[in-house]
């Protein structure tokens, strides 16, 4: 039988997020970006489209513009085609539409002052689709994008049938997509060359001409692990160059565009909610991917997985603002923001619009094996852009009390702010403290990650699987790591790792146990749900609750009133703490609150606890002890490094402890320890005859250095 022709369309996208390191994006330009260009251009017959992430373009542009003058001259003569999408690589799905569109027009208007032509088409940051993106897109110019062939075996094409490309559309918009060969994901670079050319033969075996798209992260090519000894050093990526040209015959490289010209479309369809399979996966909380990963196993056994692999879908991404409540308190700030800026007239509007945009970059709002969520100084940066923007266009000095619904859980919260603090407590779950943002440094101090079971946790500590025999070089998905001395951190959290978190412990304590969440509690009082009044003129939100103690001595009833206020001081804030004691006995229990604090580094001796005021101040050592620290009436956390201190006055004087909160999360490198926080608890020795009643106060002051 003749053989057929394959028109093959090849994508790479290279991304670094807002925020990473400086030494991150320099090894990846060195080991990655900067050969593979180099590479492709010894191959100029060789086209393939290209996208570099809004923020990695601005980086290499102030630090390598030299490798802006070499893509220039590749896209002028036609071996490379740009490719838009967010500027800042936001996933478009959770943005209102007028960031979507704004993120991709204003990324498409930059470039064409960059390279001289306006992109057609957009990579979708993480391939996240829903189908009002249609619409967006086409409003934004866009005329293509690219998705995984897993959206499209979800909506059941199977076989030849992901072979071309579709037309979709949304209230009459249309928009082109092409499928990504999830295969040619897996053979490159990771198997040989002669593989992958015999994969595509086969799909040309008929005598047919056929469109296959090869579009993946051009990290493979030189940061994963191996990846840039196997491609540039042993020469993968040379060889897979020649292959493709001695066999030019038969495969004909072919931009997107050009695509658009020279080919119909297969047909019409509609994509369904979704991402990339593993993303999928990676979404489901543990109890619910056990179950998935069991009925996967179960169906290979059987033989019949790819029959029926179509329907087997994961999760939607989206519900990573319920797996991880971090993820869902940031995508509020981020709406707040943006409902701020787009509404706002402020001259500097337009300024404040790109550190939105910024902010709005999608790495820190997820995790996966990819997907920085547990990062703090990816999250640190998000906050960071969303709080210059706010800031912006809105200094106000003013105290102001607003009541909202801000993270949309359909209870109100209360936001406190000035201009130096935005406080957002929850009545609805203790009146807990969950963002505490110190506007002049741009920081949220309560930046903070729980400590939560993870699929991936049942590996730690394990025998390390070996990659299969038939990889030249393991991808991400199929590497070992030795993580045998993380096993003991697998310590899981009660509730979020916010503040003004309130307890009544019970007796036997200890720093140890409180770091490990193996203490006790005498009350629910941490998540009671309280009433609430505001009083606008004095800054302040007084919360009530009647609190059940299970002492020792017999059950108690205690009356409480929790009163958070902004303090006439810009940088401080009040709260006091009224008990009465509503039983017929007396009362004796241990209340603490519990702080934590999001300080970037536990090892940097820039930073450490204090004790003590003024000339009786004394350091007590760094940020990752765990101890008693005694009682004090005043204590706090220097920080030389975020020229900042956070300093509190305890009255009467209260007893501190201390711990740091670490995670064990997997990355491309494999398992890691990452610290999260500093734990405080404040604790009191509380008690009551009938009847009476007892306050304590904490002033919190935040000041810079």
């Amino acid at each position: 039988m003749d053989s057929g022709k394959i028109y093959f369309a090849i994508g790479i996208h290279n991304h670094q997020p807002v925020g990473n390191f400086d030494g991150v994006f320099e090894d990846a330009y060195k080991r990655a970006y900067l050969p593979f260009l180099k590479m492709m251009e010894n191959y100029p017959g060789i086209k393939f489209a290209l996208h570099n992430s809004g923020c990695l373009h601005e980086w290499i542009q102030e630090h390598h513009p030299e490798y802006v003058d070499r893509l220039r001259t590749m896209v002028e003569r036609g071996q490379v085609e740009i490719l838009g999408g967010g500027f800042y690589e936001p996933i478009l799905t959770i943005l209102p539409e007028t960031d979507r569109v704004g993120q991709v027009s204003s990324y498409a208007e930059f470039l064409k002052d960059t390279f001289g032509q306006r992109p057609q088409g957009a990579w979708l940051a993480e391939r996240v689709w829903e189908q009002f993106l249609a619409s967006s897109l086409a409003e934004a110019g866009v005329r293509y994008t690219m998705l995984d062939d897993n959206h499209f075996k979800n909506a059941g094409l199977i076989g030849q049938e992901l072979l071309g490309y579709y037309t979709t559309e949304h209230e009459g918009s249309t928009l082109s997509v092409f499928p990504i060969s999830e295969r040619l994901r897996y053979l490159i670079p990771f198997r040989q060359v002669e593989e992958v050319i015999e994969h595509l033969r086969s799909l040309a075996e008929d005598g047919t001409e056929r469109l296959i798209v090869y579009a993946d992260d051009g990290e493979k090519f030189g940061t994963w692990p191996g990846t840039h000894k196997h491609v540039y050093t042993d020469g993968w990526l040379e060889r897979f160059l020649d292959a493709l040209a001695e066999n030019s015959s038969w495969i004909e490289i072919i931009h997107f565009s050009e695509a658009l010209q020279k080919l119909t479309p297969a047909g019409r369809i509609y994509l369904p909610d979704t991402s990339y399979r593993e993303m999928g996966e990676w979404v489901l909380e543990t109890p619910a991917r056990e179950r998935y990963e069991q009925l996967v196993d179960l169906l290979k056994d059987r033989g019949v997985f790819d029959l029926v692999s179509f329907c087997i879908r994961g999760g939607s991404w989206r519900n990573y603002r319920v797996k991880y409540p971090e993820a869902a308190r940031m995508y509020a700030k981020m709406l707040e923001v943006s409902r701020l800026v787009n509404a706002s007239r402020s001259k500097k509007r337009a300024e404040a619009l790109r550190e939105l945009y910024r902010g709005q970059c999608n790495c820190a709002y997820w995790h996966g094996v990819f997907g920085g969520i547990y990062l703090p100084h990816l999250r640190t940066a998000v906050y960071e852009k969303l709080l210059a923007a706010e800031n912006l266009v809105n200094r106000a000095g003013k105290a102001k009390v607003t009541e909202a619904d801000f993270d949309g859980d359909g209870s109100p919260e209360v936001k406190l702010s000035n201009g130096s603090l935005n406080l957002y407590l929850k009545p609805s779950a203790g009146g807990h403290l969950y963002e505490l943002d110190f506007r002049p440094a741009g920081f949220n101090l309560l930046n903070t990650m729980a400590r939560r079971e993870e699929y991936y946790h049942r590996e730690v500590g394990q025998e390390q699987h070996s990659p299969p025999p038939d990889a030249e070089v393991p991808s991400i998905h199929e590497l070992g790591a030795d993580s045998s001395s993380l096993a003991p951190l697998l310590k899981y959290d009660r509730y979020s790792r916010v503040s003004l978190l309130d307890h009544f412990l019970a007796p036997g304590y200890t720093p140890a146990t409180i770091a490990d969440c193996e203490y006790r509690e005498l009350s629910g009082t941490a998540k009671s749900h309280r009433d609430f009044t505001i009083d606008e003129q004095a800054g302040s939100l007084t919360m009530h609750s009647r609190e059940i103690v299970f002492t020792p001595g017999g059950d108690r009833v205690l009356s409480l009133a929790k009163t958070v206020s902004l303090s006439k001081d810009p940088g401080s804030f009040t709260v006091t703490y009224s008990f009465r004691n509503a039983s017929p006995a007396a009362i004796k229990a241990e209340f603490a609150v519990e702080f934590n604090f999001a300080m970037l580094s536990e090892r940097d001796p820039a930073k450490w606890y204090f004790t003590g005021a003024g000339d009786n101040s004394k350091k007590q050592g760094g940020l990752g002890r765990t101890a008693d620290l005694g009682a004090h009436s005043v204590f706090g956390i220097r920080d030389e490094r975020l020229r900042l201190q956070i300093r509190v006055h305890a009255e009467p004087a209260a007893r501190v402890l201390v711990h740091p909160v670490y995670s064990v999360n997997h990355s491309e490198s494999g398992f890691e320890k990452v610290f999260q926080c500093c734990g405080v608890y404040v604790i009191w020795a509380l008690e009551l005859e009938p009847g009476s009643t007892v306050m304590y106060s904490l002033d919190n002051c935040i000041d810079r250095l």
